[in-house]
């Protein structure tokens, strides 16, 4: 296997005109299947040309920053350090970009007058390009692993520095970039200023794949601060519910719903005042979780209705945007999907900072360091499957002192790990020091 930067020339051509010729075959059947409606989602409306680097003109002389973070999760997740780059840099326009409608609606929330929101262009040369016209950023900040090699061309190009914040790299994702070393020694590495790491160990998978300038920051995502005025909320639902014990599934995919319904009904054996909430990960599922629940013989209430659950419903599906946080401080206990399937699941500091013990199927790799301090501390309990599962939250739910000290642990394993959000900005502004003069 040849080392970063020793691809020969034939092979640099190959996989760039490669690359180039797919994604310029591919962008107009992406851009129509993106149009398609889908039920619970909103769609793109107007903004559709968005996609194709569309947009109104940001003066050149105006400093800006693009920073990218995909969907609802990753977007959520950069809140902080947003918010932190803001407060820093205040005479600096900010401008994040989301592939999702989904994220969209989360980026309006938390960043209303901090950062405009646009849709990520698709990567083609023509929409990338069109977008760095149009924006003229000075620099490039991609959450986590949001690689796009015509993206990183044209930042190169034009003289962007291009850097990824809270970068991770699992073994599982390192092995399927080795296979492709070629096009990430031609088409990525090359064109990245810094990685800022969330761990050591992703910073050493980085360094293996031919990633030179690296460094490790931590996960900012144990920076996150919850939402009051949600939290509260979460108060709300418990007494509307009658002060039962609450297990929040959050983020089901696909075929994990009605595997949890069907564990609920062993945990009702053992609590049967229990409440489940259940959240699918993508809005296109919402009806399909109601309708699983329903079939299962549960009393199932849902969200979109404009209501709460009551004393007697026994599934309360949340089918809204935005409301994790009042869901996880309504919870006794939480069960991060995304777990019982190879997805690998998903931020369990949601619940953690809310003082909730969290419960994982095996399945959590693309939160291993996270979990593990938090396996280690007592915070957070790995299930090998839908049995386990059954028996850790009706364990947890059945007894409130033990669930109240798994929750003060995973509260203070999470506190623990804040100060990402600062040590990646000071990596970010020694990238680009322009940013903040």
């Amino acid at each position: 296997m040849p080392e970063s930067g020793k691809v020969s020339l034939c092979g640099r051509i190959f996989w760039r005109a490669l690359v180039s010729g797919l994604e310029n075959l591919a962008v107009i059947p992406a851009f129509l299947m993106l149009q398609l409606p889908k039920r619970n989602k909103p769609s793109y409306g107007k903004r559709r040309c968005e996609l194709l680097g569309r947009g109104s003109f940001i003066p050149a002389e105006e400093k800006t920053v693009w920073i990218h973070t995909v969907s609802v999760g990753e977007t959520l997740g950069a809140a902080s350090f947003i918010k932190l780059l803001a407060a820093r840099c205040p005479d600096l326009h900010i401008v994040v970009t989301t592939t999702t409608t989904t994220g969209a609606a989360a980026a309006a929330k938390s960043f209303k007058g901090i950062a405009e929101h646009r849709f990520a262009p698709l990567d083609a040369g023509f929409a990338v390009e069109s977008f760095i016209r149009r924006v003229h950023p000075s620099a490039l900040l991609i959450m986590e692993t949001e690689l796009w090699p015509t993206v990183l061309a044209s930042a190169k190009r034009h003289g962007i520095p291009a850097i990824v914040i809270n970068a991770r790299l699992s073994e599982r994702s390192r092995g399927r970039f080795t296979r492709f070393r070629g096009a990430f020694d031609t088409l990525i590495a090359p064109n990245i200023t810094l990685m800022a790491a969330q761990t050591e160990d992703d910073e050493s998978r980085l360094r293996s794949l031919g990633i030179q300038n690296t460094c490790v920051t931590g996960s900012i995502k144990y920076d996150i601060t919850p939402d009051k005025e949600l939290a509260a909320k979460g108060l709300e639902v418990r007494k509307a519910a009658g002060g039962r014990p609450i297990i929040t599934a959050a983020s089901t995919h696909g075929d994990e719903s009605l595997m949890v319904l069907r564990a609920f009904h062993e945990i009702k054996k053992k609590v049967p005042d229990a409440l489940l909430i259940l959240v699918p990960r993508h809005p296109e599922e919402f009806e399909k979780a109601y309708g699983e629940s329903v079939s299962e013989g549960f009393r199932t209430k849902r969200r979109s209705a404009d209501t709460m659950p009551s004393p007697d419903t026994e599934v309360f599906i949340g089918d809204s945007m935005g409301e994790m946080t009042v869901w996880f401080a309504a919870s006794r206990a939480a069960f991060m999907a995304g777990s019982l399937i190879p997805v690998g699941g998903h931020n369990p500091l949601e619940p953690a900072v809310l003082g909730v013990p969290v419960i994982t199927g095996p399945n959590y790799f693309n939160f291993d360091d996270i979990f593990r301090r938090l396996f280690d501390a007592g915070g957070a309990f790995a299930v090998a499957d839908v049995n386990e599962l059954a028996v850790k939250a009706a364990e947890l739910l059945g007894n409130p002192e033990l669930a109240s000290d798994a929750g003060r642990k995973a509260e203070e394993t999470a506190s623990k790990g804040t100060g990402a959000c600062r040590r990646t900005l000071e990596a970010v502004l020694r990238a680009c020091p322009g940013l903040a003069d």
